[in-house]
């Protein structure tokens, strides 16, 4: 049996954080006071990166800010078609043949993509706690949305073996609350053969994997039924989403996909910046290595007190982590100890936390050791009280 779908947010549960000054991607100015922060998602510092911000300003002078058109009018630029081939060889080692199709965000990405499968697809199976993108666009798509119990192989091929040829399995290779990671290997194995796939690597590509390639590679899931979307804002720092699948499926995205077709790009100037930032990450591997120590030691650092789930034998650590103590005023006491040492983590209440309110905290690779560890203390000396 498919879980119910939850009702969407409140759109009065979550007002605006208070707004940032000034950042450098691990501090940030609120109402003039500078704190080292350990939230959002610039997992590589790339966003600061000199070089993604000369490339910028150098395509910006090139070709402006905005295309104010569609790519199949006269708003694609070659800013847009070398990023779709940079991000095409970047994967090119496992996922030859396959290339992209960007889009404006990674919304847009996922709507394009289940826009191409629901030509021949009628329904979506979807992990309980994935992004809400997914069953958006899902059902912006005409497809009928089942729900499957969170990382639970089992129920999802239970969902999908009702008609596999006309079900896609869709799930978030990182969890962006909690950090789980789905067992993508399992999922594909597992599965009847005529079953489609898409994943959403948003907290995936530039963080798991040799070279950051994302969690399918690393699990060896090169499979050609597998749709890969993600996103240019987080690990690679700049704007826009893509599609990664074979050239047939990319191919119905430029033709028919509203999400493609019938929206303005994202900004060529930020198309160059991105290129830009992958350049950096294959020019740079020790970035995605220290991501990964910083990682580990947020994982063992709060391992007491989150709970992380990772597919067996997973030898790759996410840069989240999501913690909650009970009662609140426990919660109170960790936001004064971080705000005492010049530190800020989110306290969130995002939909597959581990509580209505919870810290998200999470690392990059700009972070140094003993900034992560003065972060992981203030959660020890709340759970050494109790």
């Amino acid at each position: 049996m498919a879980i119910d779908a939850p009702a969407p947010p409140n759109a009065t549960q979550k007002p605006l954080a208070p707004a940032l000054s000034a950042s450098t991607g691990v501090e940030a100015t609120v109402a003039g006071e500078t704190r080292v922060i350990f939230g959002g998602c610039n997992y590589l510092g790339l966003a600061h990166h000199p070089r993604v911000i000369e490339a910028l300003r150098e395509a910006a002078g090139i070709y402006g800010i905005s295309t104010g058109a569609s790519r199949t009018t006269t708003g694609n630029t070659l800013a847009h078609e070398q990023l779709e081939e940079r991000l095409a060889r970047f994967f090119s080692a496992a996922r030859p043949g396959h290339t992209v199709a960007c889009t404006i965000d990674g919304l847009t990405a996922n709507m394009a993509a289940f826009e191409a499968l629901a030509e021949r697809r009628t329904e979506a199976v979807i992990d309980e706690r994935a992004h809400r993108s997914l069953v958006v666009a899902a059902r912006a798509a005409g497809l009928q949305v089942n729900l499957y119990r969170h990382l639970d192989v089992g129920h999802a091929v239970e969902l999908a073996e009702r008609d596999p040829a006309g079900t896609v399995i869709a799930t978030d290779t990182v969890f962006a609350s909690t950090g789980h990671i789905a067992d993508l290997a399992s999922l594909v194995r597992s599965a009847p053969n005529d079953v489609g796939f898409l994943f959403d690597e948003c907290h995936g590509v530039g963080v798991i994997g040799d070279g950051g390639r994302g969690v399918a590679i690393a699990l060896g899931v090169t499979d050609d039924r597998v749709v890969i979307t993600s996103t240019l804002a987080k690990a690679i720092g700049a704007h826009g989403g893509f599609v990664l699948a074979t050239s047939d499926c990319i191919r119905r995205i430029r033709s028919t996909a509203t999400a493609f077709v019938g929206t303005t790009p994202v900004s060529p100037a930020l198309a160059a910046a991105a290129t830009e930032a992958i350049d950096i990450i294959d020019q740079e591997p020790d970035r995605v290595r220290r991501l990964q120590d910083r990682a580990s030691r947020l994982t063992a650092g709060v391992a007491l007190y989150a709970d992380a789930r990772v597919p067996a034998g997973f030898a790759w650590h996410t840069p989240i982590a999501a913690v909650a103590f009970a009662p609140d005023d426990a919660m109170t006491r960790v936001r004064m100890r971080l705000t005492e040492r010049g530190l800020s983590v989110p306290l969130v209440s995002y939909p597959g936390g581990p509580a209505p309110s919870y810290f998200r905290l999470s690392v990059t690779s700009e972070h140094t050791a003993e900034q992560v560890d003065q972060a992981i203390a203030c959660f020890a000396e709340e759970a050494d009280d109790r």
